[in-house]
Formats: C-alpha cells, structure tokens, sequence
C-alpha cells in the first residue's frame, strides 16, 4: 500500500513538472501570437476606423446572414455589455442594421449594411501575412489539427 502511495505521489510531481514547463513554453507561444497579431493591426491600417474586433464581427455577420446580439456575443467571445456598445457604434456608422423579428417582437437581428460589406471587401486579413502563408504551406490535415488544438486550448479558459 505504501509502495502504491510512493508511486502516486512521484506521478504527480512529474506531472506537475511537466505541467510548469509546458506552461511557460504554451504562455510564450501565445504570447508571440498576440504580439503579432497586435503588430499586424496596427501596421494594417484598416480602413474608416475598424479594429481588428469591429472586423470579426463584420465578418461574423456577413458569413452567417444575420444573428442575434447573444449569439454574435459568444462567436465572438465579448461579454455582452462590451459588445453592446460596440454594436451601437457601428451601427451609428452604418456598417449594420438591426431589423426586429417577425414572429417575437422582443427578438432583434443583426446584419452587415452595404457599408459594413463595403468596409470588410477593403480590410486586410485579421492574421499577419506570416502566419498566413504558413498555415497555407501546411497539408491541409494540418491545419486542421491546429486550428483543433487551438479552439480545444480557448475552450479550457471557459472552464472555471
């Protein structure tokens, strides 16, 4: 019983090592992608004042059609008071309209207007040409299997 507990115990810390380890590594990694993700955006000047969030959403919209305020709010991952306001700006500037449901009058969708469609044709990719080119050259298994371990690795930042 002893001998079981030793062995436990020397599992866990070697877990625990490789867990320390392989957290600073993956921070590191994501770290390099946000830096250059941020770099990208900055030196990309989009156009008419959008910003890289502004455009996820704008694109979020023109593939979808239309959404509601809380499905837009978790595709994009913005709590929905952030996205309230951001959804009243632009819809000031005119890049989408909100249209009230038919059937239940309390429903409002949002869709991208022909300057929101306008704006999107215009803007630059949301990743830097690196990154692009790169998962470009991968087969495409590949990239599937890091755009995978990519959404498995945000998904556990939902978990409490």
């Amino acid at each position: 019983m002893d001998d079981l507990k030793v062995r436990d115990e020397i599992n866990m810390t070697a877990a625990d090592s490789e867990l320390g380890e392989l957290d600073s590594t993956l921070f590191g990694a994501l770290r390099k992608l946000q830096h250059a993700c941020e770099v990208h955006a900055k030196r990309g000047g989009l156009p008419g004042g959008l910003t890289p969030t502004k455009q996820m959403i704008l694109q979020m919209l023109h593939v979808e059609g239309r959404l509601t305020a809380s499905q837009l709010s978790q595709r994009v991952s913005l709590s929905a008071a952030t996205l309230s306001g951001m959804l009243e700006r632009m819809s000031e500037q005119g890049w989408l309209t909100r249209e009230r449901d038919e059937l239940d009058k309390r429903r409002h969708w949002l869709c991208i207007s022909p300057a929101g469609q306008a704006l999107l044709s215009d803007a630059p990719p949301l990743l830097p040409p690196g990154l692009l080119a790169g998962l470009a050259a991968l087969p495409s298994w590949e990239r599937h299997a890091v755009t995978a371990a990519l959404l498995r690795l945000a998904a556990f930042c939902d978990t409490p």
